[in-house]
């Protein structure tokens, strides 16, 4: 119980090593990218930056769940939904990270629209806390952000997590952190992809993440990234390329250790 505690503790404080890194819980397709958000297009965006919501063709399903840092009984868990509309492209969302006694949950709503070389996204949600004795508390939450296609090799991309800076617990004196970002993408061949973002906390230090993608073949990718504050490294994998895919990734975790996400991505024609 010892270790879950100070887990829950830190958890609560806005501890970096798991909550406020990534309001979504990163899922495994980006994870395994050191976390690079600012320039990622496609169904998971619906968990990062909502520009990244673009060009979809079809209706999908996504699941994620993870081990939750090698902490027995934390359950890491997403699940989502993207459709294609007329004008926009839109997705919802649902996260869950903790145990019956400490969790964190998200549920959000996103839609992005293209208007030439750029796309634009807003995302709306609410974070829920619940800690067991000391009830419960949610709060509304509102992302933007923005992806430019500078030329067919180069990408430009920002956002802000938390634009309205909500307070969890005035006692604490704990928000939802307010994240702000902006990478590039770089794509050298047809085979692979460099991604490099900095990301800024209001009162954390800046942080770096770095992720290569490579294509073995078309419907095989392996993936590679690291991020600093707090440091760590991931490896992973996509599989497939129609209607079904899957995402694997391992995050190494210097306090809590490594943590494995499995991914599913189920699209309908």
């Amino acid at each position: 119980m010892g270790k879950k505690f100070i887990f829950f503790v830190l958890g609560f404080a806005g501890s970096q090593f798991c909550l406020s890194q990534n309001p979504g819980l990163s899922p495994p397709a980006i994870s395994a990218l050191g976390k690079t958000t600012a320039t990622y297009k496609g169904e998971w965006a619906v968990f990062t930056n909502p520009a990244g919501l673009q060009n979809i063709e079809q209706m999908s399903i996504l699941f994620s769940m993870g081990n939750g840092n090698s902490i027995p009984g934390i359950l890491n868990f997403s699940g989502g939904i993207v459709v294609p509309l007329k004008k926009f492209d839109s997705g919802m969302g649902y996260s869950f990270f903790g145990d019956g006694t400490f969790n964190k949950q998200k549920l959000s709503f996103g839609i992005s629209h293209s208007m030439g070389i750029t796309t634009l996204g807003v995302r709306t949600g609410f974070v829920q806390y619940h800690i067991e004795g000391y009830g419960t508390k949610a709060v509304p939450t509102i992302d933007f952000g923005g992806i430019t296609r500078l030329s067919e090799k180069f990408y430009i991309g920002a956002y802000g997590f938390n634009l309205n800076f909500p307070s969890v617990s005035e006692e604490l004196h704990f928000r939802e952190p307010l994240l702000l970002g902006t990478g590039i993408q770089f794509i050298p061949t047809e085979h692979s992809a460099l991604y490099i973002d900095l990301v800024k906390e209001i009162n954390r230090p800046l942080s770096l993440r770095t992720g290569i993608q490579y294509s073995l073949i078309e419907a095989f990718r392996i993936k590679t990234g690291f991020h600093t504050e707090p440091s760590s490294y991931s490896i992973g994998f996509s599989m497939g390329k129609s209607r079904f895919k899957t995402d694997y990734s391992y995050s190494s975790g210097f306090i809590f250790g490594g943590s494995h996400q499995w991914g599913l991505t189920i699209s309908f024609r």
